[in-house]
């Protein structure tokens, strides 16, 4: 009986691993003029949080927000995006506080909405391959707390976690012509509703 469960794990744990791809197709004509419509935003716009001089893999995350209750566009949101290194590791400021991760900034939303994440693709945390993250502190919505997740490195257990949560979303990963990797989401946050 013993050697049944450690065999089941083992092919669970197997099973949940393998299920990642790191094939990402190049971005489309669509993805690449939305692209160039955020860049023109103004920079209070925009969270450009990867470290100087990085030579870790660029991200770019193009990001609509929403009320989860009414669809409409919500201007004027305050984010804090956080995340960690390419190594996984989040090297808070403030220990035990991942908020104070040494790769992370504060961003407003638009008047449409909107907002731009430039970072680096984070590594997977802790001894568990395929749940790379990012995650959103939006302070006056209800929860507060959201994550991005990869699906071009995402594990079949994380996939499946992210698909029954309202607070996790799957973003699908393109890449620019300088290599450089693209997503583009739309963020419905909750008890938050358009700013006039």
């Amino acid at each position: 009986m013993k050697s049944l469960i450690v065999i089941l794990l083992f092919v669970f744990t197997v099973g949940c691993a393998a299920q990642t791809t790191n094939e990402i197709p190049a971005a489309g004509e669509d993805l690449i003029k939305s692209r160039t419509q955020f860049i023109e935003m103004a920079e209070s716009y925009k969270a450009e949080i990867a470290p100087a001089g990085s030579d870790e893999k660029k991200l770019i995350i193009l990001v609509q927000t929403v009320s989860k209750e009414t669809g409409e566009k919500i201007a004027g949101a305050k984010i804090l995006v956080y995340q960690a290194g390419a190594d996984g590791e989040y090297r808070p400021k403030v220990k035990g506080d991942e908020k104070t991760a040494k790769i992370s900034g504060d961003v407003t939303t638009d008047s449409q909405g909107r907002f731009m994440i430039t970072t680096i693709l984070p590594g997977d945390y802790g001894t568990a391959a395929g749940n790379r993250h990012i995650h959103l502190y939006a302070a006056d919505a209800k929860p507060t707390s959201y994550d991005f997740f990869f699906s071009n490195f995402v594990s079949a257990g994380t996939r499946s976690w992210v698909n029954g949560s309202s607070q996790a979303f799957l973003l699908d990963l393109y890449k620019l012509d300088d290599e450089t990797l693209i997503a583009s989401v739309t963020l419905e946050l909750r008890g938050l509703m358009k700013s006039d």
